[in-house]
């Protein structure tokens, strides 16, 4: 049923938990999980005792290597940090829900070479922040690596997962990252050089520190290695290395977009996700419409859709590519409602119409649930109404372009439903948005919506994650002008030949006795200077 979906390529590392109990000691947060000879630790007040293989990790406790040491500190969450030759890290803070897979850890590196991989708290907005003589730095979902000599000399490499920021700056894409020599700081892709060098000090490869007229053998023997930490080492050693560019020239380099093939799918935290769901989805409930639903999903490799409802449950509902409902779940935190019993008219439909012109890599229709389940923890039995309308496509990356400096326009349209007082109808409005790739800034504008208008402002649209835009959108034209406001969210859509050939995403409006949510589409072709 749904055409075209791109799946993403795997994740960098499959990251195996390991069973480490949830220790009662409050202060304890990990392990020395492989270990060479050059590598030490110290708490406040004591001596610097040399690190060994399955020594217990401390908060507040001071990690530090020779020019030949290498560590790897696994924590409870499954994290994990891998500190190379001449280097300080302090883990000030962890704490850990492993219910929910909630925490935080907050850490301190201030100089040498280091590889964070994230686990569960690293999935959480917030979760992971590292303080560094350049800045904070804040991982979400993955992996960055990192060489600090001083404030004024450093490099942080974006590897994998959602995104890594810097004092509030992002890089959403392996090898982007950044960079500081002499005090002149950028952000860029990495070069095959600085990869390699990092990926040889984090490694059983020779390292020079930078200095490659002076490289000297160091044989890192990590000894009695757990299996976990050798296979985070080498696999993510070896993903690395095979992503990095055989060459310093840029990654696309053809001068006219339209020369060039189409680059490989974005490295993605969720195979079928790459930062964004593959599908946007937006709905109403109520029997009459009653009010507009929030976060409502459609993933297009299930075919289902799912939302959350205001007593705190979560409906999701899959659907066979005929659109006939084939299971239903409600879930509130741990508990199952059981059996959901399907009533007539819950379907997934596709419109036969494209979304928007040339907009054949786009699919897009309706979807109806009307269920009746029971809440175990008091008995009643709910009767759920809800309708909406969903889009889909092959996201590609935010970052894709950035290299070429390009910019793009888009045109097609926007398909929704209103509430208006006590009134509910379908209503379509043209689409309009233009972005520049090198900026990752644009506008995007909804025209002649149920007669009104809105935009998100000159470079009111910006990128959000690896595949996501966003911005706010403010009514520009119609009754009552000004009086309504929302939000938009999207992600670019490959058509196939471009990478970002197209996009597609959701809307929100909201006023006084006046609400709308949509969907959109759009085509149009990225170009770049001459």
């Amino acid at each position: 049923m749904v055409r075209n979906l791109l799946r993403c390529w795997g994740a960098l590392a499959a990251i195996a938990l390991v069973g480490l109990a949830h220790e009662a000691y409050a202060e304890k947060v990990g392990v020395a999980a492989a270990v060479n000879p050059d590598a030490f630790s110290s708490l406040a007040g004591k001596p610097q005792s040399q690190l060994n293989i399955g020594k217990s990790i401390f908060y507040h406790e001071r990690i530090n290597t020779t020019g030949s040491g290498l560590v790897q500190v696994l924590l409870v969450d499954g994290s994990t940090f891998t500190v190379g030759p001449g280097s300080d890290l302090v883990i000030d803070r962890f704490v850990y829900d492993p219910k929910k897979g909630t925490g935080q850890i907050t850490a301190s590196f201030s100089k040498g070479v280091m590889r964070f991989v994230g686990g569960k708290i690293s999935k959480n907005e917030g979760g992971v922040t590292v303080d560094t003589p350049a800045g904070v730095l804040a991982i979400r979902g993955g992996i960055w690596m990192g060489k600090i000599d001083s404030p004024k000399d450093y490099a942080l490499i974006f590897v994998f997962g959602r995104y890594l920021k810097l004092n509030g700056d992002a890089a959403y894409e392996f090898p982007w990252g950044f960079f500081a020599e002499n005090g002149n700081k950028e952000k860029r892709p990495a070069t095959p050089d600085e990869i390699r060098l990092m990926v040889a000090a984090l490694s059983n490869s020779s390292y020079a520190g930078g200095n490659q007229d002076n490289v000297k053998p160091n044989n890192f023997q990590l000894v009695n290695t757990e299996n976990m930490s050798e296979l985070i080492n080498d696999a993510t050693t070896q993903r690395i290395l095979a992503a990095a560019p055989a060459t310093q020239e840029p990654q696309v380099s053809c001068q006219e977009l339209g020369n060039c093939e189409a680059p490989p799918p974005p490295l993605c935290d969720v195979p079928g996700t790459c930062g964004a769901p593959g599908g946007y989805a937006v709905g109403v409930f109520g029997q009459p419409v009653k009010g507009i639903l929030q976060d409502v999903l459609f993933d297009p490799e299930s075919n289902s859709v799912s939302f959350g409802v205001s007593g705190g449950e979560t409906i999701e509902v899959r659907f066979n590519t005929d659109g006939i409902p084939i299971d239903g779940r409600v879930i509130r935190g741990d508990i199952d409602f059981g059996t959901v019993q399907f009533q007539g008219g819950t379907s997934l439909s596709q419109e036969q119409d494209l979304i928007c012109a040339e907009c054949d890599f786009l699919d897009w229709g309706r979807w109806t649930i009307h269920i009746n389940y029971k809440d175990p923890s008091q008995n009643p039995t709910v009767n759920l109404h809800a309708n909406g309308w969903w889009v889909s496509g092959a996201p590609t990356n935010v970052e894709t372009l950035a290299a070429l400096n390009g910019s793009a326009t888009y045109n097609g349209t926007a398909h929704g439903t209103v509430l208006n007082g006590s009134r509910s109808y379908d209503a379509t409005g043209g689409l309009t948005m233009n972005w520049s790739f090198a900026d990752r800034t644009g506008d995007l504008t909804i025209s002649n919506f149920d007669q009104r208008s809105y935009s998100t402002g000159l470079n009111g649209l910006s990128s959000l994650e690896i595949n996501k835009f966003g911005g706010s959108l403010g009514q520009i034209g119609g009754p009552d002008i000004g009086l309504n406001s929302g939000s938009v969210t999207g992600s670019f859509i490959n058509n196939g030949s471009t990478p970002a050939g197209g996009v597609a995403g959701k809307f929100n409006i909201g006023g006084d006795n006046y609400q709308a949510t949509g969907v959109f589409g759009g085509s149009g072709t990225p170009t770049t200077p001459h």
